[in-house]
């Protein structure tokens, strides 16, 4: 499984991140640019949503949904990125962060 630093994400140049937070954890605090789709809907729907082009770099507030729902797109094809840890240690970089 390919996996990323928080920190790392936060460097690159405009990359696709999509935050598999519920709503309510979005709208408090997210990454700048990044799309909030929930855990529940993108591990049914992932076809309909990704490509098998694109590189995807997914998050959520502590690791575990974001590394199951790596690991079951990686199984279909998709090139996703796990995001170690989360955003649990956001408060280094809050002027990445929309709140």
């Amino acid at each position: 499984m390919k996996k990323i630093t928080l920190k790392k994400l936060l460097q690159l140049n405009n990359p696709i991140i999509y935050d598999i937070r519920n709503k309510e954890e979005y709208n408090k605090y997210h990454i700048k640019n990044s799309i909030n789709i929930s855990f529940d809907i993108i591990y049914i729907s992932y076809s309909t949503i990704l490509n098998t082009f694109d590189t995807y770099y997914i998050v959520c507030e502590e690791g575990y949904r974001s590394k199951k729902l790596v690991k079951h797109l990686s199984k279909k094809g998709y090139n996703v990125i796990y995001v170690k840890h989360g955003l649990i240690n956001r408060k280094k970089y809050l002027n990445m962060f929309s709140f």
